[in-house]
């Protein structure tokens, strides 16, 4: 994943101070989203102060799409764009000609800092966003009740909306994904084996040591610490019971 060509950081210092709400709720959170396009429409939204609500209008849409050339084509973002108001995920408000996104309907949501929203999406390829989200909701949580948290690539998989059972396909880009969200400093995890049952054993986990929320927090990972998010080089079994 690489920076998009076009698209620059415009405001910077400015959306360090405000965020978005990202659903991670399962219309969102599903394999099928594309969490690029909702995330670049989401961060040129204005906010209105009587709905309490973010829309985007159809005039500065028009204006702003022309800078995903790189990233989504028309046909496949005219498409993608129909899929997220079919699932209610973004409404299309004709009578006012603006897009709106019905943040105050999430049950659950995850707020996103701008700057940090921005930056996956011009590095960032389709389902990063929902994985880089799904994991800052996790890492908060972890810092909040002071436990450890581990996660693996099934609870990843159901996260994205696809079945728990083994997918090589789906793994290899989760790999793809973890490799490069901690290469860039984004996360940082360590891979392990966890002891869930003294019957069974030990399953290969990943232990959360760290997530961004802005790109100011970047840590500096080494290659051969995110290859073995990869998939790639030798984990000691350090075994951790629950």
């Amino acid at each position: 994943m690489s920076e998009t060509p076009g698209l620059m950081f415009p405001r910077q210092d400015y959306d360090e101070k405000y965020f978005r709400n990202i659903s991670l709720e399962d219309t969102f959170m599903n394999y099928s989203v594309d969490d690029l396009l909702y995330a670049f429409m989401s961060y040129h939204a204005t906010f209105d102060p009587q709905t309490q609500e973010y829309y985007l209008s159809e005039r500065n849409w028009t204006k702003y799409r022309p800078l995903l050339k790189s990233i989504i084509t028309t046909r496949n973002c005219r498409n993608h764009l129909n899929s997220l108001i079919a699932k209610g995920i973004i409404i299309h408000d004709y009578e006012h000609m603006r897009y709106i996104f019905p943040h105050n309907g999430f049950k659950k949501y995850q707020p996103v800092n701008n700057a940090m929203l921005y930056y996956l999406i011009i590095t960032s390829n389709m389902n990063v966003i929902k994985i880089y989200i799904y994991l800052l909701n996790k890492w908060l949580w972890k810092n909040k009740t002071h436990e450890p948290y581990y996660f693996t690539l099934k609870e990843l998989r159901e996260a994205l909306g696809y079945s728990g059972s083994d997918n090589a396909g789906v793994d290899s880009a989760l790999h793809t994904i973890l490799f490069s969200i901690s290469k860039q400093g984004i996360i940082d995890a360590t891979p392990t084996y966890l002891n869930l049952n003294p019957n069974s054993p030990p399953s290969p986990v990943f232990q959360l040591d760290f997530v961004a929320q802005t790109p100011k927090e970047f840590k500096t990972i080494s290659t051969e610490k995110a290859m073995l998010l990869a998939g790639k080089g030798h984990t000691t079994k350090n075994i951790t019971g629950i």
